[in-house]
């Protein structure tokens, strides 16, 4: 097992976060950016920030509450988290590229085809950048800008409609229904539909059974 480095942001004297990185993770978020120059992280504490606090807050949620939104919510707190601390405390502050304000039309047009072809498919933010070339923490800027939602929001919202597609016919099961949408099991397929839709995946297939039955 890799080394892990850590910073820590202190907030008061009975809690504090602490954030371990590997240094393989750390280079492939800069990859594209730093064009093989060596990072340096200056060591000490990140000062308390807006970003910071809602980084911890998310991740303290992830685990939680189950791990609910996989790998890739995962992956994209600690790409932005990490991507920040380079920015802020490393050799290369105020060096790297910045984002293009929004995405090319056609790169943005490449990344939502692939999202699409791989809805059923475990998604990560690494994956989804290097169709247009582009770091995951860059790349999730500029798909921010141009959309107005993080990668993992569009997917989320990719996978829900395509759920809701998928209730409409009566024969699949919440499990089947679950993994085609790539929610990866029924439990957070619901707490989606739950924190979205306000209502469950079996009351919506139910509702609409009913409305076709009357149309």
């Amino acid at each position: 097992m890799e080394q892990l480095s850590t910073y820590s942001s202190v907030e008061d004297a009975s809690c504090f976060v602490v954030f371990g990185y590997s240094q393989s993770f750390l280079e492939r978020i800069v990859k594209v950016e730093a064009e093989g120059q060596t990072i340096e992280l200056h060591p000490g504490q990140i000062p308390k920030t807006h970003w910071g606090l809602s980084a911890a807050i998310a991740m303290q949620e992830f685990f939680y509450n189950g791990q609910t939104g996989g790998a890739f919510y995962l992956e994209s707190v600690a790409t932005t988290v990490l991507a920040q601390i380079i920015y802020r405390r490393s050799n290369l502050s105020g060096r790297l590229k910045r984002s293009p304000e929004f995405l090319d039309p056609n790169l943005f047009k490449l990344s939502l085809e692939y999202i699409r072809a791989h809805l059923s498919q475990e998604l990560n933010l690494n994956q989804i950048a290097a169709t247009v070339g582009f770091s995951p923490y860059h790349f999730a800027r500029a798909f921010k800008v141009t959309t107005g939602l993080s990668p993992y929001q569009y997917v989320l919202r990719c996978r829900l409609e395509l759920a809701q597609k998928l209730l409409q016919n009566q024969r699949r099961s919440l499990a089947q229904v679950a993994a085609e949408a790539g929610f990866g099991n029924q439990s957070y397929m619901t707490s989606v539909f739950q924190r979205m839709l306000h209502t469950t995946p079996k009351r919506y297939q139910q509702e609409s059974s009913s409305i076709l039955d009357h149309t």
